[in-house]
């Protein structure tokens, strides 16, 4: 990924710091700082330290504005580099199929409800980066993010499902102990998960 090297400098005059004080205090090799606030190629993972350790800001606040449209190169190459470069707090998206289908199992109401604010916040973080493929001219690159666009697709997709069966799975256990009100709140929690990823 690419930080913007006019940000990057601001940031490091901002602290009073040197390249090799910054580079220290992230933890990276000079080099690797000099390549950021070069605007080079660097790994999120860098971008990251440099950020929160070397400079005491996000990566949001050193990558270019929003308004521009990211270069082919400064798109992640996974979806797991861009839930990392996104700075989403899970990674729920990135799991094992079997695991990811297992994750609503078992989970109460308010349980399901947390682990589904995740996942929507997983897909709002990274999806002005994934909806850049629709301005890219066809190519690799254009296949490649196009896909990880349709996994994340189908991940909410199988979610809602899964949160729907593990909803009625809840729901007839509280019939059956005679909880009407707690089967109506699974229901419409997964309801309301739903529309919000339809949305």
């Amino acid at each position: 990924m690419r930080l913007d090297n006019v940000k990057v400098r601001r940031a490091r005059e901002r602290v009073g710091l040197s390249i090799e004080s910054a580079a220290e205090n992230a933890g990276v090799a000079k080099g690797s700082f000099l390549r950021a606030e070069h605007g080079e190629e660097i790994r999120p993972s860098t971008a990251r330290r440099i950020a929160e350790n070397g400079l005491g800001v996000r990566v949001a606040d050193l990558v270019p504005d929003a308004a521009e449209l990211p270069s082919k190169a400064d798109i992640p190459s996974s979806l797991e580099e861009l839930l990392a470069w996104a700075e989403t707090e899970t990674h729920y998206l990135t799991l094992p199929d079997e695991e990811y289908h297992r994750l609503w199992e078992g989970l109460t109401t308010e349980e399901r409800a947390t682990l589904n604010k995740a996942l929507l916040e997983e897909r709002r973080r990274i999806s002005p980066w994934l909806y850049t493929w629709r301005g890219m001219p066809a190519g690799p690159d254009r296949t490649r993010i196009s896909r990880m666009w349709e996994f994340v697709l189908a991940r909410m997709i199988i979610a809602t499902a899964r949160n729907y069966e593990a909803a009625e799975a809840e729901a007839e256990k509280a019939r059956v102990a005679g909880d009407e009100a707690q089967a109506e709140s699974a229901l419409e929690q997964a309801a309301e998960f739903q529309q919000a990823v339809a949305a």
